[in-house]
């Protein structure tokens, strides 16, 4: 009877840790915001990571990439995403929505600043950097 109660247990355990690898890893797109920056991240060969910062297009301020190896992370989007309420303010922030994917095992640091379009020599007002490991 004990042998019994202990398979079930193991059973149990073992179809828990196997149904929460299915769900991490089948998960194709992890999503980062400014709250992250600091952290590290694990992406698998293929999942997408969004970066959501947010940003103000009226001031002349955007987000750069300022470091990122190609080789383990692709960038392959950015868009600017005015927030709702700009249509009542003109002149309301938005949001950068940058998109990279995992290409390559390997690790990066991923670093972006927020700096004025217009002058390249500009300290940033704003850095956002991650860790990124890709296996």
């Amino acid at each position: 009877m004990r042998r019994a109660k202990a398979a079930i247990v193991v059973l149990a355990v073992v179809g828990a840790a196997i149904l929460f690898a299915v769900v991490a890893c089948g998960s194709g797109v992890v999503t980062l915001h400014e709250a992250d920056s600091g952290g590290q991240v694990v992406l698998y060969n293929g999942q997408v990571l969004v970066v959501d910062l947010e940003s103000n297009a009226s001031t002349g301020y955007r987000w750069e990439v300022a470091e990122v190896d190609d080789a383990v992370l692709e960038q392959t989007g950015h868009e600017y995403q005015a927030g709702w309420f700009a249509v009542l303010s003109p002149g309301a922030g938005g949001k950068e929505v940058w998109r990279f994917l995992a290409r390559s095992s390997g690790s990066t640091n991923l670093t972006l600043e927020y700096k004025p379009g217009y002058k390249e020599s500009a300290e940033p007002a704003g850095i956002f950097s991650v860790q990124v490991v890709v296996r």
